[in-house]
């Protein structure tokens, strides 16, 4: 299938952007009051908590009909639940707690950066970009990779960002967390950036827990991200990480081992610590094409770095390939840098919209860090125009709600003359308004009547404010969290 987006993944792309902006603009305020409080309360280490979440008994109901899970977890056990879950099955909770804590016992043992290599009696180095939810694609990987019969003769690195905006988070992150438990010498997980519980809020994966479970199940889960190693390198030439590289030109893969990494950090503020920002950007950064090291403007976290940035880092740590995931590919692999940065994106079609190939890179004998083999697949369904169209515009009426009072401050600068005439602007007016207001030129024409109702080419701007307010509940709650966190602080400055 040719790669062509539909103007529903534009709109899709630049608000997931604009929202990922807001996510870690609202994290950066939130983790400086919570800094204030851990100065003026040394002795409460918020941010670096052992991993000590757990759950009461959980007993099985006498008319669960799923499948049950031994205490010790074998291969015959992890191929049932990858049929179960083929089947739409819903396990127990007393066995998401189980695979979620024996999972955490060994990634809890593997250091920061791990590292692998193809031995003589193994067939292939697999690694796998982002997979996000889509059940779809991790069961392609696995017939094709014949897991989990292969896999003692396989190692597979799976880069992060395994959660969030497909439907089967959930049954993506338990399969691979069981596949851990029985093969944790062949199966390898980095942190990506949607491993933090800020953005499952936003991106429904808590939703999705919370709906079949409870929000003390998706704790457990959001803990298990804090133990996540932040690294892979392969065979001492590669080394694999989710976002990139850093602002500081000295990191050593030295320093990346001795950083905690068991710190539920989003967006690094101006005062942390060095290590806290080598955290952030690690699963946050972007390649760029300019020299140097600039803002990370789209994200509002980690940073933009050159082919320089790029080379003086391998060059330093003695590796000659950073593959990295965290983008879109329109063929799932693109090469940048003088072909020593590799972008690897496993999720086809992403979020049904996309039509993008997902691709996977395999290592064989003789091992050539420069030379994998490629498997490129499309296995994620599109959605159908009516899912498309509805869920298309309840984002942008999310977004417009949010984002109100931006638009009347740019209707209302003295610098542009949008021409309302009694309360009336013209679409093509109105379309020039959001893209001012946005800073972005989107496809509005394709949805604007789908935002308010068009009345001889015109549209009545009280109207649009009236009907995209926030609902009084949504603003309430909104103030009140406002309140308790200015509250919070308060407190923590006079104590």
């Amino acid at each position: 299938m040719a790669y062509l987006p539909s103007y529903h993944a534009e709109i899709w792309d630049y608000f997931e952007v604009h929202t990922e902006q807001a996510v870690c603009a609202n994290a950066q305020t939130i983790d400086e009051i919570i800094d204030r409080v851990r100065v003026r309360h040394s002795d409460v280490e918020l941010s670096n908590a052992n991993i000590t979440t757990s759950t009461p008994q959980i007993n099985i109901e006498p008319n669960y009909s799923g499948i049950h899970l031994p205490t010790i977890i074998t291969p015959q056990d992890c191929a049932n639940l990858i049929e179960f879950y083929k089947a739409a099955g819903i396990l127990h909770p007393c066995y998401v707690n189980q695979i979620i804590q024996q999972a955490n016992q060994i990634f809890n043992r593997e250091s920061n950066i791990v590292y692998i290599e193809l031995q003589p009696h193994e067939q292939h180095i697999v690694i796998v970009g982002d997979i996000h939810g889509q059940l779809n694609d991790l069961l392609f990987i696995i017939q094709n990779l014949n897991i989990p019969a292969d896999l003692p003769t396989i190692k597979i690195v799976f880069n992060g960002d395994l959660v969030d905006r497909g439907s089967k988070s959930l049954e993506v992150l338990l399969i691979l967390y069981c596949l851990k438990i029985v093969y944790p010498n062949n199966i390898f997980i980095n942190r990506g950036n949607h491993e933090h519980p800020r953005l499952n809020k936003t991106y429904n994966f808590e939703q999705q827990v919370v709906s079949l479970y409870n929000k003390q199940i998706f704790d457990i889960i959001a803990d298990s991200y804090l133990v996540l190693p932040l690294g892979t390198i392969v065979n001492k030439t590669i080394i694999v990480i989710h976002g990139g590289l850093f602002s500081f030109p000295d990191v050593t893969l030295q320093e990346l081992q001795t950083i905690n990494r068991r710190q539920r950090l989003l967006k690094a503020s101006k005062n942390t610590a060095r290590d806290q920002k080598i955290l952030e950007q690690i699963v946050w950064s972007d390649p760029s094409n300019i020299f140097g090291v600039g803002t990370n403007e789209k994200r509002g976290a980690g940073i933009c770095f050159g082919p320089d940035i790029t080379a003086s880092f391998l060059e330093k740590n003695q590796l000659s390939l950073l593959i990295r995931s965290h983008q879109v590919i329109e063929t799932g692999i693109a090469l940048m840098h003088n072909n020593k940065l590799v972008t690897l994106f496993s999720a086809s079609n992403y979020c049904g919209t996309h039509r993008n190939k997902g691709a996977i890179m395999i290592y064989s004998h003789p091992f050539v860090a420069t030379k994998p083999s490629l498997i490129h697949y499309i296995e994620n369904p599109t959605l159908s125009r009516e899912v498309l169209e509805f869920e298309t515009n309840m984002l942008v009426s999310d977004i417009l709600a949010d984002n109100l009072n931006q638009i009347r401050d740019t209707l209302n600068s003295s610098e542009i003359d949008f021409e309302v005439t009694d309360g009336y602007i013209t679409v093509e007016k109105f379309i020039n308004l959001l893209n001012y207001s946005f800073n972005t030129k989107l496809p509005w024409e394709k949805i604007v009547d789908s935002i308010i109702d068009i009345e001889s080419n015109s549209i009545n701007l009280k109207q649009f404010f009236r009907e995209h307010k926030r609902k009084p509940d949504a603003i309430f709650k909104e103030n009140l969290a406002k309140s308790i966190v200015n509250s919070i602080a308060k407190k923590a400055l006079i104590n």
